[in-house]
């Protein structure tokens, strides 16, 4: 199934993002996307990574991990190895930081992304923007976004 509209609102619940549609009928439509947002632990020592996705103060709040290549800081020419974290509920990273934090007695963890907003990590992911024209195919695995508008020729 194709649903096209625009894109009104968007926010977590769970493990899920609930985006609302208005089509061109005026009617609204509410659709759910199996996600959650991660978070990025980074380190010098691949161990400690590794640590951290075991250990039981933080295993509660992840759905899963990874180690993924990404430039850290932005005077790196080269991609470091990283941790990404899943979460199970995307409204908990900042928990899922603060017990991070409070393992973190030697200062050897970085974390990044804690603080954008999980409908903000949606739709960088998607490739999606708020009262964006676009048409969503609803599938068994999740909802796939192609976007109709482009932000830099439309007037909002």
């Amino acid at each position: 199934m194709t649903v096209s509209g625009w894109l009104f609102d968007a926010y977590p619940m769970n493990d899920k993002m609930v985006v609302w549609l208005k089509t061109e009928d005026g009617r609204t439509i509410r659709l759910e996307d199996d996600w959650t947002c991660s978070i990025y632990v980074a380190s010098e020592n691949k161990i400690d990574l590794e640590a951290i996705s075991k250990n039981k103060a933080v295993q509660h709040y992840i759905k899963s991990h990874a180690f993924v290549q990404k430039y850290e800081r932005i005077t790196d020419h080269e991609q470091s190895t990283v941790l990404k974290l899943n979460l199970t509920d995307s409204t908990k990273a900042t928990a899922l930081a603060n017990a991070i934090e409070d393992i973190d007695v030697y200062d050897k963890f970085r974390l990044y992304n804690v603080d954008v907003l999980p409908p903000q990590s949606y739709f960088y992911e998607q490739g999606i923007f708020t009262l964006a024209r676009c048409r969503v195919n609803v599938k068994n695995n999740g909802l796939r976004w192609e976007v109709d508008d482009d932000v830099k020729t439309t007037n909002y």
